[in-house]
């Protein structure tokens, strides 16, 4: 069985508490749909864009936590 060290509370407590902050902080941005005029966008094409953005940097931050403790996605399953 291959022995690993244990994952930093502090980095745990980041992702489960900032990534639902930052989701939030969204979430209130999107109330005001004038907010994504300066794009030149309209709205709906600027949600999903916003939307996939922030799900893809999710992964990445989460990947970079991963590897800075030795862990793999594997590991969490």
């Amino acid at each position: 069985m291959n022995q690993q060290s244990a994952m930093p509370a502090s980095k745990i407590i980041a992702v489960l508490s900032g990534f639902p902050i930052v989701s939030t902080l969204i979430s209130l941005l999107l109330l005001d749909r004038g907010a994504f005029s300066w794009t030149g966008l309209d709205f709906f094409t600027a949600f999903w864009l916003l939307i996939t953005f922030w799900y893809m940097a999710q992964i990445a931050i989460l990947d970079r936590i991963l590897k800075s403790s030795g862990w793999s996605w594997s590991d969490i399953g």
